[in-house]
């Protein structure tokens, strides 16, 4: 279900608020900035599934931090990670 999602997201929301494929401490702190106060969908897709132990994962973001067990920021295996923000 999650190789789909980053699909329906684009169809039902449009592009990304932003996203990225190379996690630095630099693009965190777009993330940060950019996401900071609203809420949205964090999607992160694994560029090496076997590795991760999944396709990818897929949470919501409250306004300060995602719900659950995080965003997978750095992760050895990497991947691309996008947000949509949904409201303030």
């Amino acid at each position: 279900m999650l190789k789909l999602w980053p699909n329906f997201s684009k169809k039902t929301f449009g592009s990304p608020t932003f996203s990225y494929t190379t996690y630095t401490s630099s693009s965190s702190a777009t993330y940060q900035s950019q996401a900071a106060g609203g809420k949205g969908i964090f999607v992160m897709t694994a560029n090496y599934p076997g590795n991760f132990g999944a396709s990818g994962h897929t949470t919501f973001y409250n306004g300060s931090k995602v719900i659950g067990s995080g965003g997978y920021f750095g992760n050895p295996t990497g991947g691309t990670y996008m947000f949509w923000k949904l409201g303030n």
